[in-house]
C-alpha cells in the first residue's frame, strides 16, 4: 500500500521554551498525525546538534538531543521543582536552539531524581547504562571533560586529555564521578521521552522515519574517542576532509570539514560500527534515511588545511561491503538513501542492488525548460520516496514565490489555478505520483512562504529556527488532506 506523511523536525513544535520539546505538544501532533491518517512521521537527525544547533554536525553520533527533553515532563515526574522551569526559558525574545541556563535546569532535575525517583527508576536509569555503554560512557565523559574546558573543541583540549592518555582520563574521572553521572542522566530523560513518543506513534500505526548524516563532525565523541574510524595523523589531526565538487552552482564546491573515514579499518572490522550506528538509530526509529548516500559509492577527499573544495579528489567506497554486512546482520534494510544532487551510474548501482528507495524532489522537477526525473511522470519505478521539498528547500509556495516568471507562469498553466494554490497542488502532485511514499512538509500544509524555511544550505545563520505557532495545526483543511489520501490509494 502508498503511503503519506509529513517531514517536521521537533525543535519546530511550539510552546514556552526556546524551541519545541518532546512535551505535550509532541503529543498534539501525533494526534494531528493520525487525524489526517498519515502513517509517516518523518525528523532530521535526533542527536546532541553542535555548532549553529545544525542536526547535521551533532557532537555525538549515538546521543539524542538534550535541549529537546520537555521540562514539564520532569515536573510531572516530581523531579523538577516548578520554580526551576524559569532556567528552560529563552533570555531574549525568538528562537534559541541552546538557551544558556538549560543545562542549570536538568541538573536540578539530576539532584531531584537523586532524591525523589523510584526504586524502579532508578533500576531503568542503571539498566539504560549498562544498555548503552558502549557509547555512553565516552559520550558522558566527553561533556564532562569539555564543560571542563570552557565548552572548547576536543583539539583544544590539554594534550593529554586529547590525546586520551589513559592516566590523564583516569584522573579525570575520579576528581569528576557526579559530573560524569549527570550526563549519563541527561540521555537517560531524552531516551526516556522520545522512546514514549515513539511508542504512541507505533500505537497509532504511525512510523517514524529517523536521518543519518554520512559524516560525523570533527568536534564529536566519535572523532575524539574512536580514531581509528576516521583518516588522522598521529596528533589526531585529518589528513583529508568531506565536501563536494566545483560544479554549476558553485565555482569553488562545498568544504564541509567533517573528517572522512578510513575505510580499511572499518573493512577489518566488517563494520562494527556502523552496525553500531544504524542498529542505535532503528531503536528510535523505524526507517532510516542516510544523507549524502552517494559518499558511500564514492566521496570526494579534500587535503585538510585547504580553504575550498577544489583540490579534492573522487575516492571510492565500500558501500557494497557495507550493505552485505549491514543485510547479514539485521536481515533487511528499512533504509532510503538520499541520492540528490550530481549521482553518477556507481550510485544508482549501489542504491538498487540493494533495493533501496531513493528521493524525488518535487521543486526540482517543475522546470519547463527540461524533462526532469524528479517530475512524476517521468518517475521510471514507485520504489522511491516524493517529497514537496526537504528541509533544505525552500517552502512550496516559497519555491514558486521566488522563482523566475517563466516557472511561475508553467506552474501556474500546469496546475490551473492561482498562486495561492500552488502548495496544495505540489501536495496532490506528489500524493498522485507512483511513488511508494509521499511526503510534505507541514510548512506547506499551512501553505507558509519563505518565512517558513527550515535551512538554507551553505549559511550559518538563522537556520533550523522555524517553530509553527500553538494554533496552527486547526487552521489546515483536514477534510482536504483526508480526501487526498482517499483519491490516490495511500495509507
Amino acid at each position: 500500500m502508498k503511503q503519506s506523511g509529513i517531514l517536521l523536525h521537533p525543535t519546530s513544535f511550539p510552546g514556552p521554551y526556546g524551541h519545541g520539546t518532546l512535551g505535550s505538544a509532541a503529543r498534539e501532533f501525533v494526534e494531528f498525525l493520525k487525524q489526517t491518517e498519515q502513517t509517516i512521521w518523518q525528523v532530521l537527525p535526533l542527536v546532541h546538534p553542535g555548532f549553529g544547533g545544525s542536526p547535521y554536525e551533532g557532537l555525538t553520533a549515538f546521543g539524542g538531543n538534550p535541549y529537546l527533553i520537555d521540562p514539564d515532563d520532569l515536573v510531572k515526574e516530581g523531579w523538577l521543582p516548578s520554580e526551576c522551569l524559569g532556567y528552560f526559558k529563552p533570555s531574549e525574545a525568538g528562537v534559541q536552539l541552546e538557551p544558556p541556563m538549560w543545562f542549570d535546569g536538568l541538573w536540578e532535575a539530576y539532584r531531584g531524581f537523586n532524591e525523589v525517583a523510584s526504586r524502579e527508576d532508578q533500576i531503568r536509569f542503571q539498566s539504560f547504562i549498562v544498555e548503552n555503554s558502549f557509547w555512553l560512557e565516552d559520550y558522558a565523559l566527553f561533556m564532562a571533560i569539555r564543560e571542563n574546558n570552557d565548552n572548547k573543541p576536543w583539539f583544544a583540549w590539554p594534550i593529554s586529555l586529547r590525546l586520551r592518555k589513559e592516566e590523564a582520563l583516569n584522573k579525570f574521572i575520579s576528581e569528576n564521578r557526579v559530573s560524569i553521572s549527570f550526563y549519563r542522566f541527561v540521555q537517560f530523560v531524552f531516551f526516556r521521552q522520545w522512546d514514549a513518543i515513539h511508542k504512541l506513534c507505533s500505537d497509532n500505526g504511525i512510523k517514524v522515519v529517523g536521518d543519518i548524516p554520512l559524516y560525523v563532525s570533527y568536534n564529536s565523541v566519535d572523532s575524539w574517542a574512536y580514531s581509528n574510524l576516521f583518516q588522522f595523523d598521529q596528533d589526531r589531526r585529518p589528513l583529508k576532509v568531506a565536501g563536494v565538487p566545483p560544479d554549476y552552482f558553485s565555482e569553488t564546491g562545498q568544504l564541509w570539514g567533517n573528517p572522512v573515514y578510513e575505510w580499511s579499518y572499518h573493512l577489518e572490522t566488517n563494520f562494527d560500527w556502523w552496525k553500531k550506528r544504524v542498529g542505535a538509530a532503528l531503536k528510535t526509529s523505524d526507517i532510516v534515511r542516510i544523507d549524502h548516500f552517494r559518499g558511500l559509492a564514492a566521496y570526494w577527499a579534500v587535503p585538510y588545511g585547504e580553504t575550498t573544495a577544489i583540490k579534492g579528489s573522487w575516492v571510492e567506497a565500500p558501500g557494497t561491503s557495507l550493505f552485505e554486512a549491514l543485510l547479514d546482520h539485521f536481515g533487511a534494510l528499512p533504509i532510503i538513501a538520499e541520492d540528490l544532487g550530481v549521482i553518477t551510474e556507481d550510485v544508482e548501482e549501489l542504491r538498487d542492488a540493494f533495493h533501496l528507495p531513493g528521493m524525488k524532489i518535487l521543486q526540482f522537477g517543475l522546470d519547463p525548460s527540461e524533462l526532469s526525473d524528479h517530475y512524476p511522470k517521468n518517475y521510471k519505478t514507485d520504489n522511491l520516496w516524493c517529497y514537496t521539498g526537504t528541509h533544505d528547500n525552500n517552502t512550496a509556495l516559497g519555491w514558486f514565490q521566488t522563482s523566475d516568471q517563466e516557472v511561475q507562469e508553467y506552474v501556474l498553466e500546469l496546475f490551473k489555478c492561482e498562486s495561492e494554490e500552488v502548495a496544495w497542488e505540489m501536495i496532490n502532485l506528489a500524493m498522485s505520483s507512483r511513488a511508494i511514499v509521499a511526503i510534505m512538509q507541514l510548512q506547506d500544509l499551512l501553505g507558509l512562504g519563505s518565512e517558513g524555511r527550515m535551512n538554507v544550505p551553505g549559511t550559518t545563520v538563522a537556520n533550523w529556527i522555524w517553530r509553527y505557532k500553538d494554533n496552527d495545526l486547526s487552521t489546515i483543511d483536514v477534510n482536504r488532506l483526508l480526501k487526498l489520501n482517499k483519491l490516490n490509494g495511500r495509507n
